[in-house]
């Protein structure tokens, strides 16, 4: 202990002046350290974009972005039912008549009154305009405005024809909110006022009956969407209502799980094999082009190195000093590569998305963990791409470091005409042979 030398400093010195030494190495070593880092970030934007987007599109066909709907309850049993706090996000609709304007004979389309909540996780968020307030309020999308023929401009006068047990009835409603409608929709619902509700709805016909106007229709999402079935029934238990219950049956209450929800967790297994198999070959791709960078760098340093250990330079205070360029190199290629990788990744992932079931891609924003895992792979590929380099460094001879030479000094007749042609076959073997004897381990 007494004879030892504390020199971690000098060596970390003379680690960043190689560093320093080397900037064309630098530069290439760290546009590779980058590329790397950008085809890892890719993939898994682009792997973790391609299930957020079908995820969404599953939720989106199903109209709703709520778990789970207890349908066709009183007042008083939806009161206790949103009041559970297992719902972490719960809205309430009241359905009402179906549209039977003439326009509008190719689409599903009914009158409805709804709460914010619902009609915000429903795909109904006004863009334009407010909820219905007054008695004759009404809010549309623009394809039902388009079908009906009506300017998508507030205040427009629109005139509603609908189905009630007593016939086809027709009320001017005074369009107030407008959003967004998908092309080629199958259905659609046209909000109006509580007002409007509560004048043509008599509150003691409400029973558990879907063919009864203004029957209370419950959605709600909980904090986990795993076991949402589980945590529906627990829901419904608590308001007294059994979930294994027979229609019919004194207990029973009409109750789903959104489709959407019902698989989740479930992973493509072609997906998982494309984003390994993309894994793997980065790996490869990028410890090839960094450990061959590093291998040429040691090779030109080898006289440096092995000078090092005339002076009492040991192996693993070599190797250290490889793996430390390796290591800043990394520290400095990685932050840019994450974020070129994020945007190529959400560049890439319309691209990948119209080849699957759907062509709708979401952009991926930025993920903590993705990164973090885009950044370890790259260091571990760093890593390993300099050990191999830093232990033909510690292992070189001093003396046959110091008898190396890039290249032979002897005199060599230059031919030209048709001999050249074997110039170039006879450098690449002479390369290959020149560097397989200058690294004996001593």
């Amino acid at each position: 202990m007494l004879l030892r030398n504390d020199n971690k400093r000098f060596i970390r010195t003379l680690s960043d002046n190689c560093l320093k030494a080397n900037k064309i190495r630098n530069v290439i070593a760290l546009l590779a350290i980058i590329l790397t880092a950008v085809l890892f970030t890719a993939v898994a934007t682009v792997f973790q974009g391609a299930q957020v987007s079908i995820s969404e599109q599953r939720i989106r066909q199903s109209g709703t972005r709520f778990m789970a709907s207890v349908k066709f309850t009183t007042a008083e049993e939806t009161e206790e039912i949103m009041a559970d706090p297992a719902w972490e996000t719960v809205g309430v609709e009241r359905p009402l008549w179906n549209a039977a304007n003439p326009e509008l004979a190719n689409m599903n389309v009914s009158l409805a009154w709804m709460d914010e909540t619902f009609a915000e996780y429903s795909y109904m968020e006004i863009e334009e305009g407010h909820m219905p307030q007054e008695q004759y309020d009404i809010a549309c999308d623009t394809e039902v405005l388009r079908l009906l023929g009506v300017p998508a401009e507030l205040g427009s006068r629109i005139t509603i024809q609908y189905i009630t047990d007593e016939g086809v009835q027709e009320t001017d409603f005074t369009l107030c909110g407008i959003w967004r409608g998908q092309k080629y929709e199958q259905t659609a619902e046209m909000m109006v006022s509580e007002a409007f509700l509560e004048e043509r709805i008599d509150e003691s016909t409400i029973t558990h009956d879907a063919s009864v106007a203004g029957s209370y229709c419950i959605r709600g999402s909980f904090d986990s969407s795993r076991n949402v079935e589980a945590q529906l029934d627990e829901v419904l238990r608590n308001a007294g209502f059994d979930p294994e219950a027979e229609r019919g049956e004194e207990e029973f209450v009409v109750h789903h799980v959104n489709p959407a929800y019902e698989s989740q967790g479930g992973v493509s297994g072609g997906l998982i094999l494309a984003a390994v198999a993309g894994v793997l070959l980065i790996l490869a791709a990028g410890y090839l082009i960094i450990y061959n960078i590093f291998r040429i760098s040691i090779l030109k340093d080898i006289r440096l190195y092995g000078q090092l250990k005339t002076i009492g330079t040991s192996p693993g205070q070599i190797r250290y000093m490889v793996k430390r360029q390796g290591r800043l190199l990394a520290a400095a290629g990685i932050p840019e590569g994450l974020i070129l990788g994020w945007l190529l990744g959400n560049a890439l992932l319309p691209l990948v998305m119209t080849s699957m079931t759907t062509n709708q891609a979401v952009f991926v924003r930025p993920n903590l963990i993705v990164w973090i895992v885009s950044a370890v792979f790259t260091f571990f590929t760093v890593w390993i791409s300099c050990s191999r380099p830093g232990r033909i460094a510690c292992r070189v001879s001093p003396v046959e470091a110091l008898r190396y030479q890039e290249g032979d000094d002897m005199k060599r007749t230059v031919k030209k005409g048709r001999n050249s042609k074997h110039r170039i076959f006879r450098m690449a073997w002479e390369n290959i042979m020149r560097s397989r004897g200058h690294c004996k381990t001593e």
